[in-house]
């Protein structure tokens, strides 16, 4: 089962899916320590399966008046699995590569509109 919605990606032009909650299958698919196509030993590689899924899903279901509101997705190449590990597509901070952009803003908490 996957649970999905629409998101926009830095510096791209319309909206791909994201997967709010999964079950029933991992949500990572892990190459590190394997060998590449060359040979070459993966030390980074992991697949979003789940956002992938999401987006393949978002994709077919549509974004405007197609009606759809689900799909079903065969013969994808996941892992079946009875528990989720909740954990699995999150990373530590100091490993996001987003996060070093995020401190060469000057980003401000935008003030309270009063009431009155």
């Amino acid at each position: 089962m996957l649970i999905t919605d629409s998101r926009v990606l830095p510096l791209r032009a319309g909206v791909v899916g994201v997967a709010l909650g999964y079950a029933g299958f991992a949500g990572i698919k892990d190459y590190r320590g394997s060998a590449d196509l060359f040979g070459r030993t993966l030390k980074m590689t992991r697949v979003d399966i789940a956002d992938s899924l999401a987006t393949a899903a978002v994709l077919l279901m549509g974004e405007g008046k197609e009606r759809k509101p689900l799909a079903i997705i065969e013969g994808a190449p996941i892992e079946f699995r009875g528990r989720v590990n909740r954990q699995e597509l999150v990373i530590p901070v100091a490993d996001d590569l987003y996060v070093p952009l995020f401190g060469k803003l000057n980003l401000k908490k935008p003030e309270k509109k009063r009431r009155d």
